[in-house]
C-alpha cells in the first residue's frame, strides 16, 4: 500500500492541488495558468488558457464575457475540463466537473478588484467577435480609457460575469524516468457525491 504523503498528496485533493501549486511557483513562470476544455452547441471540442482565480469551498471560480466562446459553450453544455501543466515541477492535473452560472454580485465584486485596464479592455471587448483591425480595437480601448480616467469603469451587466467550476475528478500525475510515472486519481462513489474523496493509483 501506497503512503501518499510521499507524494504529497492529502486526502483532500484540493488541499493536493493547492500545495501543488505552491511548489509550482518556484519552478514555473506562469503556475496559474490552466487549460479550459469545453464542448460547443455543435459538439466540437474547444480548449484555451485561462487562469486560475480562487475558490469557494470546491466550487473554482471562472470569469470570462458572456459572448465568449467559452460561455456559449458551459451555457449550453455545462460539464468541462481543466489541465495543469508545470514542466519545471514535472507534474500535471487534470480535473473533470460540471459549471454554473455564477451569481451576478460576486462577478461583480471581482470585476472591480482587477486592474483598472484590464476591466477598460473587458468593458470595450464583445469577445470572440471579428473586428476589422488592431487600430480599430485601440482606438475603441484609448477612448474608454480616457472616457473613465477619473470615474469606475461600469460593470458591463450585459456581456461579462463568471462560472463555478465544480470537480468530480481530479488526477495528479508526476512524471519519472522510463516513462514509470506515478498517476493518482481522486473519485467519489456515485451514490455518495458528497461523501470523501478515494484514491487509487493508476497505472500509467
Amino acid at each position: 500500500m501506497d503512503n501518499y504523503k510521499t507524494y504529497d498528496l492529502q486526502s483532500c485533493p484540493q488541499a493536493t492541488f493547492e500545495s501543488w501549486l505552491a511548489k509550482a511557483q518556484d519552478t514555473d513562470k506562469t503556475p496559474e495558468a490552466m487549460t479550459l476544455s469545453t464542448l460547443g452547441p455543435n459538439g466540437e471540442i474547444n480548449a484555451r488558457m485561462v487562469l486560475y482565480k480562487g475558490r469557494e469551498g470546491e466550487k473554482w471560480a471562472v470569469y470570462t464575457n458572456l459572448k465568449s466562446q467559452k460561455a456559449i459553450d458551459l451555457l449550453s453544455n455545462p460539464i468541462a475540463a481543466l489541465t495543469l501543466w508545470w514542466p519545471g515541477l514535472g507534474r500535471q492535473v487534470r480535473i473533470n466537473g460540471a459549471t454554473e452560472q455564477m451569481e451576478r454580485e460576486i462577478a461583480k465584486e471581482y470585476f472591480h478588484t482587477r486592474d483598472k485596464n484590464s476591466q477598460v479592455a473587458s468593458y470595450i471587448s464583445q469577445q470572440s467577435s471579428p473586428i476589422n483591425s488592431r487600430e480599430e480595437l485601440e482606438e475603441k480601448f484609448f477612448k474608454a480609457q480616457k472616457e473613465f480616467e477619473n470615474s469606475e469603469v461600469p460593470f458591463p451587466e450585459k456581456n461579462w460575469g463568471g462560472f463555478w467550476f465544480t470537480p468530480e475528478k481530479y488526477e495528479f500525475f508526476i512524471y519519472r524516468d522510463f516513462r514509470l510515472n506515478d498517476r493518482f486519481l481522486y473519485s467519489r462513489p456515485d451514490e455518495d457525491n458528497g461523501g470523501p474523496w478515494e484514491i487509487q493509483r493508476l497505472q500509467p
